[in-house]
């Protein structure tokens, strides 16, 4: 988190580790960190952005749950 903190200090846009887009701030809450993309992640300060949180993330998570419970 220190990481990412000194980036925005630094006005480094973050860059989604798996589309490559830069993260955008959240309109609401104005959190700019994205989201841990765990387990497509590859390194532990990866962040990835909303769309990819949704679309590959989150599939991906809710997969292993599954194969997990069976």
């Amino acid at each position: 988190m220190q990481n990412l903190i000194n980036m925005a200090k630094e006005k480094q846009p973050l860059i989604c580790c798996l589309c490559d887009k830069e993260i955008k701030p959240c309109p609401i809450t104005g959190w700019a960190y994205g989201h841990n993309p765990a387990p497509l992640g590859k390194k532990a300060t990866d962040r990835c952005c909303d769309e990819c949180n949704a679309t590959k993330v989150l599939p991906a998570r809710m997969g292993a749950f599954i194969n997990l419970s069976k």
